[in-house]
């Protein structure tokens, strides 16, 4: 599976809402792909200048607001846990991480077992 990356300087959860005002071009770029197709998007959390090897899957659940310049606010919803087992950088005018991942279920956020894909 591959999962365009929105690294932020937090932690996301399962089943948790969150709430994100998009300004970079590349993020932009990014949610509105996932508006268009509905794919989802991870964020992996980017802590002390380095990226973490598990992240939350997150799904835009509406587009509060567009402003002129292009900027959104958003709602998400966070699905599941997953590690980042391999990345590649691509880029063009936009960069994006993409991974291979593997998938975890979870039952009330303990006794986290791999999905098999």
């Amino acid at each position: 599976m591959k999962l365009p990356f929105f690294p932020l300087n937090l932690v996301a959860y399962p089943h948790e809402d969150l709430n994100l005002h998009i300004f970079e071009p590349r993020y932009r770029q990014l949610i509105n792909e996932c508006l268009e197709t509905g794919q989802t998007f991870g964020i992996p959390p980017f802590i002390n200048n380095r990226l973490l090897g598990y992240g939350t899957e997150m799904k835009v659940v509406e587009l509060s607001k567009r402003y002129e310049n292009g900027r959104m606010d958003i709602k998400t919803r966070g699905l599941r846990i997953f590690r980042i087992t391999t990345g590649v950088w691509t880029s063009k005018h936009v960069v994006y991480e993409y991974s291979e991942l593997l998938i975890f279920r979870t039952r009330w956020m303990t006794n986290c077992m791999p999905v098999e894909m």
